[in-house]
């Protein structure tokens, strides 16, 4: 009788965890994870430190949001800050819109460290 339960558990286990791990594996992608495919960059400004941005860093990062969408440049899709960056997340349809997009955060924070990087998938 103690083998059986041994083998009950062992199956139910196993059992579970193929069921766990296959859900994930049907599921359609939703569109912000298909996103990078249709050009999402990552705009990664660099703090000083290694801690979250500040109010005020925080409210360029609007600015420059608003600014981009002002000037057509882009579709800014989320933002984000923490571990000495702060990052700004716009879909870009071509060359020129990213020329456009680098014109404003040099004219507007000609002192900012920053790297535009493509976004990769999960």
């Amino acid at each position: 009788m103690d083998n059986k339960l041994k083998l009950l558990i062992l199956f139910t286990a196993l059992l579970f965890f193929i069921v766990t791990c296959g859900q994930n594996a049907f599921e359609e992608k939703t569109k912000e994870e298909t996103a990078f495919v249709k050009g999402n960059y990552r705009i990664i400004f660099s703090l000083p430190g290694d801690d979250f941005a500040s109010t005020v860093e925080l409210e360029q990062l609007q600015t420059l949001k608003g600014k981009i969408l002002k000037q057509g440049a882009g579709k800014p899709v989320g933002t984000g800050a923490g571990m000495g960056n702060m990052v700004l997340i716009v879909n870009i349809n071509s060359e020129e819109a990213m020329s456009t997009i680098i014109g404003i955060i040099d004219d507007n924070y000609p002192f900012a460290k920053y790297r535009i990087e493509p976004e990769q998938p999960f």
